[in-house]
């Protein structure tokens, strides 16, 4: 008798476990597996914006600061790109526009 009871206790809390803990267990990791993710995405955002603040943010100091470092960047600033003349023009394929850019840069 008590080990039919036993029997059936064990029985009782293994079919709780299978219908009940492990779905939730389940569920928990495959979400937090999304989470984890998504928060990695996030900051590794985050840090790319920081470090475009900080490069802008030094490039500004440095026109300031120095003068022909400034004219330098008003020089690369008023130069057409290739992807420009690609589009203006006659809209060859982008390798012989990268390839006429790499030839005009020389």
């Amino acid at each position: 008798m008590l080990r039919a009871v036993a029997h059936a206790i064990a029985w009782l809390v293994a079919a709780w476990h299978a219908h009940v803990v492990v779905p939730l267990v389940n569920a928990w990791e495959s979400v937090s597996a999304q989470a984890e993710a998504s928060l990695t995405a996030v900051i590794r955002e985050w840090f790319g914006i920081i470090n475009r603040l900080l490069n802008a943010a030094g490039a500004w100091v440095l026109s300031v600061v120095d003068a022909s470092y400034a004219e330098t960047q008003l020089v690369a600033g008023r130069q057409q790109q290739a992807w420009q003349r690609w589009w203006r023009e006659d809209r060859t394929s982008t390798l012989n526009a990268v390839v006429a850019n790499a030839h005009s840069v020389r």
